[in-house]
């Protein structure tokens, strides 16, 4: 079943017929009779005011059967049901579309533990957890830097470690290297030009943050553009590059 939100914008769109906003506004009654009236009331307040004037009845009779009008008013027929899904319903939202993105980048990642984080952002994200979805991805990419830095530059990292606190202990496994804030672990990564400026400070000002902010409790309130975005940056510079 479609929001408010979404039934507004299909509503709104010049690509979907007449007949077809009135079979929408009918779906989204989730199989409760409406009257012409009603139907005609919907669709004024979900922002359509065109079908002021539209012959609701009129169109509903001549959509070829996806609509029949039933004691207490008009409903979906089983074939309406059906068109309405395979037409409009069945759409590739940009959650369903960055899922399929994040899977095909399961296969390029060698490590078990990097492509369980990454799974269980896509269960996030396909359920609508949106900040759940940002902590799992979030965890995956730092998981992928670790392999990175293990297989190919654990020497210069202890060093640089070490320079920056004596007490640095030398790391020698992924597990090792969460006895270092993730901030500080991009520090080095940056001063070991593995990371360029500009994609070291996103992730360690913009990308941590937000991870942050959605880890633990707080009043924040996110949406799926936030979430798009944190997802999209970490996908080409992090998952792309490192896995």
């Amino acid at each position: 079943m479609i929001s408010n939100y979404e039934l507004s914008n299909m509503l709104a769109s010049t690509e979907i017929s007449n007949r077809d906003k009135l079979l929408l506004i009918l779906n989204a009654a989730n199989e409760k009779p409406l009257q012409s009236a009603d139907v005609k009331k919907l669709a004024i307040e979900s922002g359509l005011h065109e079908a002021e004037n539209w012959n609701v009845s009129d169109s509903l009779t001549k959509a070829n059967g996806l609509a029949v009008r039933v004691k207490d008013g008009w409903i979906l027929a089983n074939d309406g049901k059906r068109y309405v899904k395979e037409n409009h319903l069945n759409q590739p939202s940009s959650v369903k579309i960055m899922s399929a993105d994040l899977r095909v980048l399961l296969s390029a990642i060698k490590n078990t533990d990097s492509q369980a984080f990454v799974k269980e952002a896509i269960t996030c994200l396909n359920v609508d957890a949106y900040k759940a979805a940002v902590v799992f991805i979030w965890i995956g990419a730092i998981s992928v830097l670790y392999d990175f830095v293990i297989a190919n530059h654990l020497s210069d990292f202890n060093r640089e470690a070490n320079r920056r606190d004596a007490r640095w202990k030398p790391a020698t496994n992924r597990d090792d290297f969460t006895r270092m804030k993730e901030s500080d672990f991009l520090d080095i990564l940056g001063a070991l030009s593995i990371l360029n400026k500009n994609v070291k400070e996103h992730l360690k000002n913009t990308s941590l943050n937000l991870r942050n902010s959605c880890g633990h409790p707080n009043s924040i309130k996110i949406g799926k553009l936030n979430v798009e975005a944190h997802i999209e940056f970490l996908a080409q510079n992090v998952f792309a590059v490192f896995s």
